[in-house]
This record gives structure tokens, sequence and C-alpha cells, in this order.
């Protein structure tokens, strides 16, 4: 999987986090913009050594943020046996990963259902782990976001701010 690219490449990104610092560290490191067809309004697409990359915009529901799809599963013609497999497969590439982020950067902050933790809330997935970096979440997020969907394991990057900002709203 394209671990070490992220590691080697992506989480030396110091802040701010804005559109504007991500597009700049993004192109300094060699990652290429695609052309806007095959973005939406709220998310640019970056490769970078044939690493496909997500950008969300400050703007999107789930706020600023870059994401990388490592594993994806099609689902969508499997019968019940073939699903199982399937899904066994992603729960053993997941802890996979959580192992091997663990033994990078420690254990995780967060391990769980992935509604049940606010560094995780704004995600789509079923399970996911968080690691807090000096500027930054790294989130691991794995499951389906709807039945007809893909099984699907992403690694996400996203400002520490945004989960504080969430954590103050959710008070008031």
């Amino acid at each position: 999987m394209d671990i070490e690219l992220i590691l080697a490449n992506l989480l030396s990104f110091k802040g701010p986090w804005t559109q504007t610092t991500l597009n700049d560290y993004l192109t300094q490191i060699g990652a290429e913009k695609s052309e806007p067809a095959e973005a939406s309004d709220d998310e640019e697409i970056w490769f970078l050594n044939g690493l496909r990359l997500h950008l969300s915009s400050e703007n999107s529901d789930r706020g600023l943020q870059l994401t990388s799809l490592l594993k994806s599963i099609e689902v969508e013609n499997l019968d019940e046996e073939e699903f199982d497999a399937a899904d066994t497969e992603l729960a053993d590439q997941y802890t996979a990963l959580i192992d091997e982020l663990s033994t990078r950067l420690d254990s995780p902050v967060f391990s769980g259902i992935v509604s049940q933790s606010p560094f995780t809330q704004e995600q789509y997935g079923d399970l996911g782990a968080c690691w807090l970096l000096p500027e930054a979440r790294l989130m691991l997020i794995s499951g389906q976001q709807d039945t007809e969907l893909p099984l699907q394991i992403q690694l996400v990057i996203a400002p520490l701010q945004s989960q504080v900002k969430r954590e103050e709203q959710n008070r008031s």
C-alpha cells in the first residue's frame, strides 16, 4: 500500500491548514493537480507518484482534509459468502495498517466506531482510528458509505482545529 509515500511526503506539512497552503505544499512536493472536470466544487484531485489524493475544501461537509483511498473492494454483485470474504479481507488489512501506523506513530488516541469519537465523527465509514500529530489528525477509516458502494480503507489527514471547532459547536 501507499503508506510509505504518504508518511514520507504528507506528514511533513507544516500549517497553517488552508486551501492555498496545501495547494502550494502539494505542488512543492511534486504532486500534480488534475483537470477541474475530474473534481467537484468542494474537492480537488492531485496525483503524487501514482497516488491519487482528494483535497476537500473548507466548504465541504467534512471540511478541509486530504484523503487517499488505500483499498477498495467492489461488492455490488457479490453473494453473501463472497461479501463476507471481502469484508474479512478488508478487516485484516485495516488491522495490519493500524499496527503499521502504531509502530511508526505510537498508539492511536482513538480506535473504534467512527461516529462515537469527536476525532472521526465527520468521516464516512464504520471503523476509525486517529493519531494526533503536531498540527493535524491522521485517521484511518474503514467500511462502507452505503450498501451499494465499495468496502474501503481511507487515510485522511485533517487539521486539528476542525475537530476542536466541532467539539465547541457540540457543546453550544
